[in-house]
């Protein structure tokens, strides 16, 4: 199963694949690094991809590309607004107010949302992995996204992904992977500080946005400080220029209206401006000729741009490049001289005047290479790349040396809830207002809210908030006011809400329970309420004790109390009830001799914890439409399946028809009887008129393949006997040099062969001569045959007679000679003890001249010792 890094672009996606040994991008069916973010609907079939460039401009109207602009947001924002009016395909607004895109799909008008058109994205991200891992599918996935999303957004984005069945592991921030794909591998080789930071500006001019972003690198972790964002600030605004400079040309030099009102006229002239950006992009280069053919009635146009006008035009949007960086720096707390490097990426960096202005922003040597700019990163990939690595962490399919990312908050969040006279507090006294994990606890914000979470908090991150309640209540989670100004104009400040239910015995009672929440700002940048907790307390008799040691005790039973409470699920749903937990903590026993008391007596604290239901309401679609949108994408998908088959078909018919009607006429000629033949071209050529008929141009799959067996039915035999015809004599020529071999052998009276029997011999030259004899008569009456007859002998009754014979000599003469008979050994006779002795000079033999006769199998494992050498110690465990 794949891993994978997907930079959802607004222009092109890139897929980043993680892999033994590192990652690599993913070529797509055209060999391209880059896929066109662009899903084209034509009458009766989906083209996704490179599929869709070629229709972009005859089928602009059902052309859709820029979703990324679009997804998660309403229909009346300003944002939106400014977007449609560059766009060439009709936009409306949903009965929820979302964005929808009405097309033409099957002859009828059709209402996509842009979360059905991201998922067409994915599973077409998915085909192209399957293509390059034999058919193995994506596993698991970490999907890229501008990090000004909001949460509706966000939420628009895991939506699609489960509409196509895409399991993302975490939506990252591009401006992170960009980090991720820069550290890791210096972290690796251990350039970075155990304790001090190494800050890195990192500055990301893509297609439609600019972002610039501070991080803080240390051994083995990086940690986002500033994150600032130019929404509308991207290489296409420096197209628009370009687009405005071939308006005017083309007005001036024919007289003709505006080409900026026609679609088409403009489609072409933001492919030209593009170009045009491109070649002036590299230093040195002073001027970019630019064609258009026919942008509008017939007209073409013809001019050249200087870069001294392309600099002029582009000058406002240079400017626009200082602000974040002053405020991403001035967040972070760093100035341009502690930067340890700055690392530019985007394909909008690519523009030399873009690279100079910046260096002069931050008062870099412009004489280097570069203006002083790091670019060791691929501008087009480091964000795929760096999410293939964060999938490979994340990922239990891989073994990564651990990096931690933390990403920076990047609007502040603020939790508010209802008064009521009879509601108790909504915090507890003996607690603060809100307590959570990481470095910064929430802090109250007024009456009845909270401050969750600041700008630039880190991420991932959670906060437990304590209420004490009789009865159901809501909080609301929305952006604070201070987020107004970072927010995108018009966004709505509304996250979402959580609705909490009490057990009925524990409501409209005197004494209200203690309820605690967990609310988690997880790695999809989502806010969520991962528990909800009843907190029942069971008294315990005091116990003598210091107040640090209280304190201890109070914390690590919140956290026992967390550990055991069940969470609730993301999408609203409640949690599962379960038994309620029981968590006492226990001071550790001293049987030789109690302490004395102190004056003051803490009282241990038991609880009991119940799971509570959580009702989330919060923007996106409901459970019926995914289930909706996934039947709907797997409708399409199947008739796009049906589509492309049938096409595979008719295309495999009209190629046999131009095939054999060519063959038939030269070298299918002599192999067919020429009746036969003449009737066989005319029904090829009846066929071929069907097939660009009225019926036969768009007929189905099975009517196609059945007209293909029909032919084939007549045509197949022709070229069979061709085909045998043509390898006849090599599978002859190579057969009869088989059998010459095996007479060779036969014959040879070398001495590996002289183990063979003359009545084996006899038999190889029998079978031998069969075979020959076999060969010369199916020759033989092959000849008097005409060509158009059906062969008697065939290539493959060559090979069959061929094997075995094979099967029947080889064994005989390939037999291994025996190996020759060795004499039985005579056993050896001492001749000093077969003289006689006398027996007193027997029984005085030295110990000396025994332990000197040959070693016996009683004395195995004894080695003899020569004179004057040392003994060594032998290892006799073998």
């Amino acid at each position: 199963m794949a891993v994978v890094g997907i930079d959802l672009g607004n222009l092109n996606i890139v897929i980043a694949q993680a892999q033994r040994g590192g990652v690599d991008v993913i070529l797509n069916e055209n060999s391209n690094r880059q896929n066109p973010n662009m899903v084209s609907i034509a009458e009766k079939q989906r083209y996704v991809g490179e599929q869709a460039v070629t229709l972009a401009r005859s089928n602009y109207k059902n052309t859709i590309y820029a979703t990324k602009r679009l997804i998660g947001k309403k229909y009346d924002e300003p944002d939106v607004q400014q977007e449609i009016q560059s766009l060439p395909f009709k936009i409306i607004k949903l009965p929820k107010g979302g964005v929808g895109y009405e097309v033409s799909y099957g002859g009828e008008p059709t209402v996509l949302s842009p979360e059905q058109v991201v998922a067409m994205l994915f599973g077409k991200v998915n085909e192209i992995v399957k293509n390059n891992n034999n058919g193995t599918p994506i596993a698991e996935a970490v999907v890229a996204i501008p990090g000004w999303f909001t949460d509706s957004q966000r939420r628009a984005v895991l939506d699609a992904a489960e509409i196509s069945g895409l399991n993302v592991l975490r939506l990252m921030h591009e401006s992170t992977a960009v980090a991720l794909s820069y550290g890791i591998y210096k972290s690796v080789r251990s350039l970075f500080h155990e304790s001090e930071p190494q800050h890195v500006l990192f500055l990301d001019l893509g297609h439609s946005n600019f972002c610039a972003s501070v991080v803080a690198f240390i051994q083995g972790k990086l940690i986002v400080k500033s994150a600032v964002y130019d929404r509308s600030l991207g290489g296409r605004d420096f197209d628009k220029q370009i687009v405005d400079f071939l308006a005017e040309q083309f007005q001036a030099k024919s007289k003709l209206g505006d080409p900026r009102q026609n679609a088409k006229a403009m489609l072409k002239l933001q492919a030209a401006a593009e170009k045009a950006k491109k070649t002036l992009s590299p230093a040195g280069v002073t001027e970019a000729s630019i064609s258009v053919e026919c942008v509008m009635e017939d007209t073409d146009l013809n001019t050249a741009l200087s870069l001294e006008e392309f600099e002029r035009r582009v000058q406002p949007l240079l400017a626009r490049l200082e602000a974040p960086i002053s405020q991403a720096l001035a967040e972070a707390g760093v100035t341009p001289e502690q930067l340890a490097n700055v690392e530019v990426v985007g394909g909008g960096t690519r523009v030399n005047s873009v690279k100079l202005h910046i260096a002069g922003l931050l008062h870099l040597d412009k004489t280097k290479l570069n203006y002083g700019l790091s670019t060791t990163l691929n501008a087009d990939e480091a964000v795929s790349r760096g999410c293939a690595l964060q999938a490979a962490i994340l990922s239990s399919r891989f073994q990564v040396k651990p990096f931690e990312v933390l990403e920076a908050c990047p609007y502040p969040i603020n939790l508010s809830w209802e008064e009521s006279p009879s509601a108790a507090a909504p915090m507890d006294e003996d607690e603060p207002a809100a307590g959570g994990e990481g470095e910064e606890a929430a802090v109250k914000a007024g009456e009845g809210s909270v401050l969750l979470f600041k700008r630039n908090d880190k991420v991932p991150n959670q906060r437990r908030v304590t209420f004490h309640k009789d009865a159901d209540f809501t909080v609301t989670a929305a952006y604070d006011k201070s987020a107004l100004p970072l927010l995108p104009p018009g966004t709505s400040t509304d996250i979402a809400s959580f609705q909490v239910a009490l057990p009925k015995e524990h409501q409209g009672m005197g004494d209200k329970s203690k309820v605690r929440l967990t609310l988690v700002y997880n790695l999809h940048g989502v806010l969520v309420m991962n528990q909800a907790q009843l907190m029942e307390e069971v008294s315990v008799g005091p116990t003598a004790t210091n107040a640090s040691e209280t304190g201890k005790i109070e914390a690590e039973g919140d956290k026992a109390a967390e550990a055991a409470g069940e969470s609730v699920a993301a999408d609203g749903a409640p949690a599962p009830e379960g038994a309620a937990a029981v968590h006492e903590e226990k001071k550790e026993e001293k049987p030789a001799q109690a302490e004395p008391a102190t004056p003051a007596a803490a009282t241990k604290k038991k609880f009991k914890t119940h799971s509570l239901s959580v009702v989330t309401v919060a923007p996106g679609l409901s459970k019926a439409e995914k289930d909706a949108f996934v039947e709907a994408e797997a409708q399409m998908e199947q008739q796009d399946r049906i589509i492309r088959e049938t096409a595979d078909t008719r295309n495999a018919l009209e190629s046999y028809i131009y095939d054999l009607k060519a063959k038939l006429g030269d070298k299918l000629k002599p192999f067919a009887e020429e009746s036969a033949a003449a009737a066989f071209n005319t029904q090829l050529e009846d066929m071929e008129t069907w097939l660009y008929g009225d019926e036969g141009f768009d007929s189905t799959k099975s009517v196609y393949a059945s007209k293909l067996a029909t032919l084939r039915s007549v045509g197949d035999p022709i070229q069979q006997r061709s085909d045998e015809a043509s390898k006849r004599e090599p599978a002859r020529v190579e057969f009869c040099r088989q059998l010459e071999e095996y007479k060779t052998l036969v014959k040879s009276a070398e001495e590996k062969y002289s183990h063979i029997t003359d009545e084996e011999r006899n038999k190889v030259r029998e079978e031998v001569t069969a075979a020959e004899s076999w060969l010369y008569d199916q020759l033989a009456k092959q000849t008097e045959l005409p060509f158009y007859a059906d062969p008697v002998l065939t290539v493959a009754a060559i090979k069959e007679r061929q094997n075995a014979v094979a099967h029947a000599v080889l064994p005989v003469m390939n037999r291994p000679k025996p190996p020759p008979q060795v004499p039985a050994p005579t056993p050896a006779v001492d001749e000093k003890a077969a003289a006689p002795q006398p027996e007193e000079e027997v029984a005085e033999a030295p110990a000396a001249e025994t332990g000197a006769t040959e070693a016996t199998s009683m004395d195995e494992g004894v080695a003899p010792i020569a004179e004057g050498e040392e003994e060594v110690p032998m290892d006799t465990a073998s």
